[in-house]
Order: structure tokens, then sequence, then C-alpha cells
């Protein structure tokens, strides 16, 4: 399907497919990874809307591609920090995540059939210094999935030696936080990439234990967590990307100041001042390094205390 639309293009499975912990109900996180060009956002979402009953879509993008294929179930243009596109094709969801990016970089990151680490921080340097103009261009959203991308690679290597016990650890509690309603950022609770790393941290800093002995670390690591001090998986960083790192990877003020500014509205509505503060922080490995739970307000972060202060006490 990639290939039909643009030859030249590269997908990067993301998510708990890279991590090798999907479940049954886990869906693809791709990247769909171009060499520079100034028109593929209008290639990748198309100016159409799809409609699946009669097969109807009227330009050359990737969504109307999909659009008109017999096998699609459902597709949808997701608005949001960083735009997707949403579709059900062939019974497996899949949200496609679009990253243009210089042609050396782009070189660069598909030279390998799996990209190795080194390979991306350097598409993402020169992303951030050539595409974006320069390290004060910082909210560009195509540079937050190549970043989380970067993260699940980490996490993937530093958990090589305990695969089968991170898998069963990691699957166990994302189950768990599914069955007590407290899955999915946009809800304002942990993402995949959270409970990934939190999971992580569990097995990094408890190695060669059982599932059951680590399961038990986790609640009453987390549970007594003096939040919103940050979980993070400490490593010394490349000094060659010092400069980047400084201005772009996270700290607890600029997030704050973020969140005050563009997600509430504090100074029309003083009465979510509460919620424009800090409440949890799950950095990710990335370059730069983010904020995986910064959907986290008040009202969940005590939601999430509870939920974390009865699992301690079941297990």
């Amino acid at each position: 399907m990639l290939s039909k639309w643009y030859e030249k293009s590269k997908l990067l499975i993301s998510g708990s497919y890279l991590l090798k912990a999907n479940t049954p109900d886990s869906d693809f996180d791709c990247l769909v990874v171009v060499p520079n060009n100034g028109y593929i956002n209008y290639y990748f979402y198309g100016n159409s809307e799809c409609n699946l009953k009669e097969k109807n879509c009227f330009d050359r993008s990737l969504f109307c591609i999909f659009c008109l294929h017999s096998r699609t179930n459902f597709i949808a243009k997701i608005e949001g920090r960083i735009p997707l596109i949403k579709i059900n094709f062939m019974e497996a969801e899949f949200d496609l995540l679009l990253v243009s990016l210089p042609k050396n970089s782009f070189n660069k990151l598909i030279a390998f059939n799996e990209p190795k680490i080194e390979k991306v921080d350097e598409a993402i340097a020169t992303y951030i210094l050539e595409r974006i103009g320069g390290i004060e261009a910082k909210n560009n959203g195509q540079l937050w999935p190549l970043s989380g991308y970067r993260a699940n690679l980490r996490l993937y290597e530093l958990t090589v030696n305990s695969r089968k016990t991170f898998t069963m650890l990691l699957q166990t509690i994302k189950f768990w936080t599914k069955n007590h309603y407290i899955y999915g950022s946009k809800f304002g609770f942990l993402n995949g990439s959270a409970i990934a790393i939190l999971t992580c941290k569990i097995i990094l800093d408890f190695p060669a234990n059982s599932v059951p002995f680590l399961l038990k670390k986790f609640f009453d690591i987390y549970s007594k967590w003096e939040w919103p001090k940050p979980v993070e998986i400490v490593e010394l960083a490349n000094k060659k990307y010092n400069e980047i790192r400084l201005v772009l990877d996270w700290f607890g003020t600029k997030e704050v100041y973020h969140r005050h500014l563009n997600q509430f509205h504090v100074d029309l509505y003083p009465w979510l001042l509460e919620h424009s503060k800090l409440q949890w922080v799950v950095l990710n490995p990335g370059f730069p390094t983010q904020n995986t739970t910064f959907n986290v307000n008040k009202s969940t972060a005590e939601i999430l205390k509870l939920e974390f202060l009865e699992g301690k006490l079941i297990i």
C-alpha cells in the first residue's frame, strides 16, 4: 500500500509491537517516514473526507488509497498534538503518523533493516537543525513520533536480556490498567509508553527476579512514589547533542508553562489552576526526552493513586 502511494516511503513499527510485548487488542503504531517533500502533508492526509459505504474519495493521498480499499473497515483523520490517520484495515488497527526527513537523514535512517539508535539520533538532530529551523523551533509535531520511536528502541535494548520477564510483566500491568479503567492518555490516565517505562525501571532496579516478585515491587514503589518527582531511566547522553538536549529535553518549568498557557486556559478559568500543575512525570529515554504522562491532571492523579494503593494491598 505504501509503495503504491510513494515508493520511497519507509514504514517503522513502534509501540508494543516494537517492544515485542503486544497483546491481542494492541494496535500498530506506525511511522510513515519519507524524504523531505514540500507537499507531503497534502499527499498523506489529503483534502477529501472518506465515504466508506460508497468508496468515494477524491484525491491521490494515502488517506484516499486506504479509503477506497475493499478491506478498510474504518478510517479517520485524528487531530491533536500529533495528527494521525487511524485505520481498521484487514481487521487490524493502525495509527499512521507522518515524518518527513531531510534526504540525508532519511537515507541514514533506512540504511539498515532495523534502524540503530545512533542513526535515529543523527536523523533527529539533522531534522531539528535543518528541517524545522533550529532548536528553538521545538513545537513541530513530527519531532515527537521520532523521539518516541527512539525511546522504544532504547527500552527494547535495555530489556533484551530479560525479554520474557519484561513481556510478561508489561502485559500483566497493561491488562490491570485496562481492567481498572486507568488506561488511555486521552482520558488523563496512563498510555502504553508510560507503562513500559515504569515496568522497565522496575526490571533494571531489581534484575534477575521473578515476575511475581517484580509485580509486588511495582506496586510497592509506585504506590508511595512522591509524585510529581520524575520516574526516569538515567543514562549518559551523547555529548554531541548537548546543545539540543539543553533546549528540548523535558524540564518541569517548561511543562508547567505550556500546561498553563496552552492546555488549561487558567486566565479564563481560574478554577482549573490545580489541573495546570504537574501531577505525574514519567520520562521516556527519547531524544528529546518527553513526559509520557503530560495529560494526567489533578483528578486523574487521585484516581491513579487510589488504584495503585489498592493494587499494593491485593498483591
